[in-house]
């Protein structure tokens, strides 16, 4: 497969320190990666595993991206900057394979500029999107993404939803599924946060409202196929059938922090049922804390597996 096809997005970079641009970065990091993921055969690793593991110095060398990207299983990397221009923002993006030969690194195998009021994420994304995808595939019939697919075009409902993915990179699960419930209370139709509510309700093991799962199920299609997959993981009644479903989900999306983390607390409560043991569940733990560190419910199982082993 092209280095192209399975790619890495890190959070975009102010040029001089801007803590309001910095956020911004991050942001772009989730809504390209959910408007690349899965187009024209593209696999874009789990933003969450990203953030969780992308190193806070604005810094970070070439290499280091590389690495990072390496070892969450990538073949390129996607990184940039981003700079004020007037009342916008600029975006410069480069991607970049991971694999250096003995020749030396080739140039970027794709480029992007883009430009923007710095509150118009949306457009910021769709620009550097179809700019990446232009200089990858130059050729008729291109995929067309669309951030509204998975995503929205209100601007609040999409404030909130990336607060409510920052909360979970950081490991506050408890404040997430507010912010969620404010973003699909902006957009009835916004299907992901609906999904990530129940994603962020279910890791306290809290209730979920019957007409909210009935919203993210009846949507499901619309979602990136690891939503879609892990959301049918629930929708079987069978204990074997469950726990086939999510391990194939993790084992397919070996990147995907929450697939891992579903698996991991199935296995914790559920896997005796099946015949799973403690070293399967080991496994999955420490798979959810390299994608996550701040999971902490992830830790807390791992200290009480070791007790009981």
């Amino acid at each position: 497969a092209a280095p192209a096809a399975s790619m890495v997005i890190l959070p975009l970079t102010p040029v001089t320190p801007d803590s309001a641009l910095t956020r911004l970065g991050r942001e772009l990091a989730i809504t390209l990666s959910a408007n690349l993921d899965g187009v024209g055969g593209i696999r874009v690793a789990d933003a969450l595993g990203v953030l969780a593991n992308a190193p806070s110095n604005p810094g970070t060398s070439l290499d280091d991206a590389r690495a990072l990207a390496q070892r969450l299983g990538a073949r390129s990397v996607v990184r940039g900057t981003l700079i004020r221009a007037g009342d916008s923002v600029r975006v410069d993006v480069a991607l970049h394979s991971v694999i250096c030969p003995p020749a030396g690194c080739p140039a970027p195998l794709a480029v992007a500029l883009g430009a923007a009021p710095a509150h118009d994420i949306a457009s910021l994304t769709d620009q550097v999107t179809w700019k990446l995808l232009q200089d990858v595939w130059r050729r008729e019939g291109a995929p067309t993404p669309s951030l509204a697919a998975v995503t929205t075009r209100s601007i609040p409902a999409l404030r909130a939803f990336l607060e409510g993915e920052r909360a979970i990179v950081e490991g506050r699960w408890r404040a997430a599924p507010a912010a969620y419930e404010r973003a699909f209370t902006e957009d009835t139709t916004f299907a992901l946060a609906y999904w990530r509510y129940a994603v962020a309700r279910n890791y306290w093991h809290l209730p979920v409202d019957t007409a909210i799962r009935r919203r993210y199920r009846e949507s499901r299609h619309r979602l990136p196929e690891r939503d879609r997959l892990l959301i049918e993981v629930e929708l079987t009644d069978s204990a074997s059938v469950r726990y086939a479903r999510a391990r194939a989900v993790a084992e397919r999306f070996p990147d995907y922090s929450p697939a891992w983390w579903s698996l991991s607390d199935w296995l914790a409560h559920s896997g005796p049922l099946v015949g799973t043991s403690s070293q399967d569940l080991r496994a999955a733990l420490e798979q959810t804390i390299v994608l996550n560190p701040r999971t902490t419910s992830a830790w807390t199982h791992l200290f009480w597996l070791a007790l009981w082993e």
